[in-house]
Parts: structure tokens; C-alpha cells; sequence
């Protein structure tokens, strides 16, 4: 914008940050300035440029690839290309024109509309193919893309020497490895047996107002038992001090390691995994979902050998 050339990189290093409703904008010399930004659909985004100069105008930005970068398009001629050291946080120049349409294709995870989930994984055992097809079926009605959805074969006590619920443990400890391994900014880890107390039109819209109330979480329990708060918190959220259940949490990479080993814990201590875990809620940003977005569903629990 205050190039001529747009084939060569800005020498001030203009960069934009995507922080759910607002888009922080920042030069080596200037900023940060907020901007307000405005979600067009699930891949696309105004930005108000005014308070950085009235000149600019409004920006339409889409996911966009040019020469094999990932970035995105401005107006269908501007490119923002990732930062190396932070892809998938901001957008950075070099902006470069581009006479390519945008691709369209799907922007990263902290690009989307608030509202979007994170990469699920869910726990499964091989013989509960009745739960496979059940939580199949509550993510399909929330419209998650399969290609964001993974099974986390369940370690199965029947096949090994410790009990259900360290075999549980470990199947957690397994969701948080491939999290871990894909290096994801976060995820959904589900148990089989969770199933959504609201329509999917009330989850997203519940899961976004979170999102955009609390933007620093480390961990978010979709369900729990015994909550015990640590605050009040705001509207549809509290601040966890001890809870049960690890049916349904969202967690994020700034705390994936320390779940993990607290689950280690767990088990070299042989405490239930589950209410342990919550010791850890003072050195991470741990919140609940209030009222939880689901529940456990009335089934044959292989941990306690009978219907609940």
C-alpha cells in the first residue's frame, strides 16, 4: 500500500493478526492498531483499513496460494504470505500482485469464522462399533468436515493386564501424541459416548461467543461433573478449580504437553486420570462450558462393567 512494486516485500515488515472480531495491524515503525474485521463466509473476511489510513479503504481477504505460498488474497490482487516463523497466527507482506483468482479453498483453523471447531479426535474401541456409529452421527449433524475428524483406536482392558480406566488413560494419552505430532494449535478429544445437549446451530453459536469472550484459554471442558469453579466467570463460562470427566475437551498446544504428563501421573500414582487432571488448573488456563455442551450418553460403560 506504500509500495509502487508489488513484487518486492514491504522494508517495514507490515504484518496482521486475526483475533476473532478484530484484526490487529502492526509495522517495525507502527502499531499495534485494531481494526474491525467482518466474516463474509466461512473463507473470507473484510477489514476496515480507516484507522491505518482512509485511503485504503476496505480489504476483502481470501485463502489464496501464489507459486505454491500460502497466504491470502487482498481485493484479488495483493498477497499476504504467512510469516515462516509463526504459520497460521499472521499475514505477512511481501504482498505481490497477482492476477490468479482465489482457489476458495479452506483457510487455516484460526482464519474461520468464530464458531468453527478444532480437529477432533475421538476414542473408540474396536468392539463398539454401536458408539462408532453414534458419534459419527452427532459430528455429522454439527457438519464437521470428515477430513478434520480422526479415531483414536481405544486400548481395550480385555486384551491387556491394567484396568479399563488406565487403559482409558492411555487412549487419552494417545489423542494428545497425535495432536502433539501434527503440531495442531489445538483439538477436540472426545470419548464415544459424548453426545451434544443443544441444536448445532446453538453449539456453534455458544462456542464462538466463548471464543471471542475468553481468547486465552489453554483447555475447555465441553462436559464435566462435580464443578467446582474457581470464579464466576462470565456468561456461559466458568474458571475450573476441580472437575470430573474427560469426555469432551478442547485443548490447546500451550498446554497438550502438560495434560499428557499429568495423565502419566495418573497412572505411575494410580489415581483416576480424570479427576487428577484438574490439579494442573492453576498453572493453565482451564475453563467449563456452562451449562455443559453435552453430556454422556446412557450406554454400557466398559469401565464399569454395567449400563449408566
Amino acid at each position: 500500500m506504500e509500495a509502487d512494486d508489488f513484487t518486492q516485500g514491504f522494508n517495514n515488515k507490515m504484518q496482521i493478526h486475526l483475533e476473532g472480531s478484530t484484526a490487529v495491524w502492526r509495522t517495525s515503525r507502527r502499531g499495534p492498531i485494531s481494526l474491525a474485521l467482518q466474516w463474509l463466509d466461512d473463507t473470507s473476511f473484510a477489514v476496515d483499513w480507516g484507522p491505518v489510513c482512509r485511503q485504503w479503504g476496505r480489504g476483502v481477504f481470501r485463502s489464496h496460494y501464489h507459486l505454491g505460498v500460502e497466504g491470502l488474497l487482498e481485493d484479488g490482487k495483493k498477497f499476504w504470505m504467512y510469516a515462516a516463523s509463526r504459520v497460521g497466527d499472521t499475514s505477512r507482506s511481501p504482498r505481490r500482485r497477482c492476477s490468479l483468482p482465489s482457489t476458495g479453498s479452506s483457510m487455516p483453523r484460526v482464519h474461520e469464522r468464530p464458531g468453527t471447531f478444532p480437529k477432533v479426535f475421538y476414542i473408540n474401541l474396536a468392539r463398539r462399533a454401536d458408539r462408532r456409529a453414534e458419534i459419527d452421527e452427532e459430528l455429522s449433524i454439527l457438519e464437521i468436515d470428515p477430513g478434520h475428524i480422526t479415531r483414536i483406536e481405544a486400548i481395550d482392558a480385555a486384551s491387556c493386564s491394567e484396568t479399563a480406566l488406565e487403559c482409558c488413560a492411555r487412549s487419552h494419552i494417545a489423542a494428545l501424541d497425535m495432536a502433539i505430532l501434527e503440531n495442531l494449535e489445538e483439538a477436540l478429544i472426545l470419548e464415544d459416548d459424548f453426545q451434544f445437549s443443544f441444536s448445532a446451530l446453538d453449539t456453534r453459536a455458544r462456542w464462538a461467543h466463548f471464543v471471542l469472550q475468553v481468547p486465552h484459554y489453554d483447555i475447555v471442558s465441553w462436559a464435566h461433573n462435580c464443578l467446582r469453579p474457581r470464579s464466576r466467570g462470565g456468561e456461559g463460562h466458568v474458571r475450573v478449580r476441580y472437575l470430573q470427566t474427560a469426555a469432551a475437551y478442547v485443548v490447546r498446544r500451550s498446554a497438550m504437553q502438560q495434560l499428557r504428563d499429568i495423565y502419566v501421573e495418573a497412572l505411575v500414582q494410580q489415581l483416576p486420570f480424570d479427576t487428577h487432571m484438574t490439579s494442573i488448573s492453576y498453572d493453565v488456563q482451564w475453563y467449563a462450558m456452562t451449562p455443559a455442551l453435552g453430556t454422556q450418553r446412557p450406554s454400557f460403560s466398559d469401565i464399569l462393567h454395567q449400563h449408566v
